[in-house]
């Protein structure tokens, strides 16, 4: 029994040990120009490994249960742990050339602690017990407190990590206590076991009502869904770019799994009550997300307030749960963050800089004039934005990712939320398009000199999630039928 477990999580044992052995080696080399570089490569390496198996896993698959019943191998959980292993190692991927530049303000340790919040995040996205899911959470958390202010002599991002730590603080806090309002009125932490226990009452009982709405905003706040979303834009703004194409493409997907584990292991029976509850947040972020986009001048501002609206198309998903919705959610996830690497990705390959100051700037009026000086990016990010919108134009798969959830929203008969996802979506196109027209007519601004770095890693990652989008975009069957089978097996 013990062996079988060990293979099942064998991708966290090599998680562990990896990034221990490398924490030691790091110890003990001397301070030098490639100890940084060499940790961004090492830790991409460990990951890739821990792809490879969570692959093996997934052609051999049978649903496990690991330490009395606290995890749970399957289906759902290898598919999200496939997506968030890769979605990381795209982002250290486009991140290389930025930690080699600036290796001086970073410490050897940061690529090794984004392994250990991807280690959180396969924690939480294998647990069946409340205690196991806020383990993960936390070691996720822990790790992104440090990394979000990693860069060195810098106020803005001190500011972004001690408010990113007092938010999660709270919100940690606030989850806690509702998981204990649940143990506290079941006498149970498992999953199946709290389905078990409130499935005898006609209705729910309160103290559970209040504990799961508190374990709804705890997540809501990890997901930076409105109207638990303050952190977000000063945190996204704030810290380093890499940092910020990792809070916005890899912990997402960990907090909206284990969210719809618990609804629809404990609660399904119980789902007009919850339901309510999401629809009002996931309602919320796509107008926040929405309209408070349409002010903003930073471009990493502005991609907080655009990744708040698709939280919030997300949580339309969720609000249908079943297979279908489920599945819907899986695959938009897999289309946002091939997406958003990619955004990021042009981001990090652009420098903007003041010709006095030598100041790197990423202000979206500073996208001025791009076409003319670099035509081939600027369409590249054209039709990135215009993904993000949801438009049908290929390569990238956006228009699929809102047609599936919002197809599931009407399925079950979300008409209203379905409505108000497609005008948010309407409404949104603004801050893109506007994108778009300054880069193609707007004239350069003179104070500002605009460069490409020419970085290899990250026109092979663009040439990745630009393949990967136009198959999706050709052929949705494939991550279609991919992200049911893994619903499947929830249900």
């Amino acid at each position: 029994m013990m062996k079988s477990q060990l293979i099942s999580i064998f991708p966290e044992l090599v998680l562990v040990f990896s990034t221990l052995s490398l924490l030691m080696i790091g110890a003990y080399m001397k301070v030098g120009t490639g100890r940084m570089v060499g940790s961004i490569k090492n830790s991409a390496f460990v990951l890739i490994l821990c792809l490879g198996a969570i692959i093996l896993l997934e052609h051999n698959i049978v649903t496990v249960s690991l330490f009395n019943k606290m995890l749970v191998i399957d289906s759902f959980s290898l598919f999200c742990k496939t997506v968030i292993i890769f979605s990381a190692i795209m982002v250290l991927t486009i991140s290389y050339s930025y930690f080699e530049d600036k290796k001086e303000l970073f410490s050897y340790e940061i690529p090794l602690l984004m392994i250990l919040a991807v280690l959180g995040l396969m924690i939480m996205v294998s647990s069946s017990d409340m205690l196991s899911f806020y383990m993960g959470l936390e070691m996720q958390s822990l790790a992104a407190y440090v990394i979000a202010a990693a860069k060195k002599g810098d106020k803005r991002t001190a500011e972004a990590g001690i408010k990113y730590f007092i938010l999660g603080a709270l919100a940690s806090g606030i989850l806690l206590y509702g998981i204990s309002l649940i143990y506290g009125c079941t006498g149970a932490t498992n999953f199946a076991d709290i389905g078990t226990s409130v499935s005898a009452n006609a209705t729910l009982p309160l103290g559970v009502t209040i504990g799961l709405v508190l374990v709804i905003i705890g997540i809501a706040f990890k997901l930076s869904a409105a109207p638990f979303h303050m952190w977000a834009p000063d945190v996204y703004d704030g810290v380093a770019t890499p940092v910020t194409a990792f809070f916005a493409v890899v912990p997402k997907l960990a907090a909206v799994a284990v969210l719809i584990r618990i609804l629809a292991t404990s609660f399904d029976k119980f789902m007009p009550e919850w339901q309510q509850v999401i629809i009002i947040i996931s309602v919320l972020s796509m107008l926040v997300g929405a309209f408070a986009g349409i002010w903003q001048q930073s471009i990493k501002r502005l991609l907080a307030y655009s990744s708040i609206g698709h939280m919030g198309y997300i949580l339309a998903g969720v609000a249908a749960l079943g297979v279908e919705g489920t599945g819907a959610v899986l695959s938009y996830f897999v289309i946002y963050i091939l997406n958003t690497i990619g955004i990021f990705g042009i981001i990090l390959f652009i420098n903007a800089r003041d010709k006095e100051s030598e100041r790197n700037i990423k202000n979206i009026s500073h996208f001025a004039g791009f076409y003319k000086t670099h035509p081939a990016i600027a369409i590249l990010f054209t039709l990135m934005l215009v993904s993000m919108i949801g438009l049908p134009i290929p390569p990238f798969a956006g228009f699929w990712a809102k047609f599936l959830v919002f197809s599931a929203a009407v399925n079950s008969g979300l008409y209203a939320l379905a409505v108000i996802g497609v005008v948010s979506s309407v409404v949104a196109s603004y801050y893109y398009l506007r994108i778009i027209k300054i880069m193609y007519f707007d004239e350069p601004v003179t104070e500002i000199k605009i460069f490409c770095n020419n970085d290899k890693n990250i026109k092979a990652a663009l040439l990745l999630v630009t393949i990967l989008s136009l198959v999706i975009f050709i052929k949705p069957s494939l991550l279609t039928n991919a992200a049911k089978i893994a619903a499947s097996s929830l249900f």
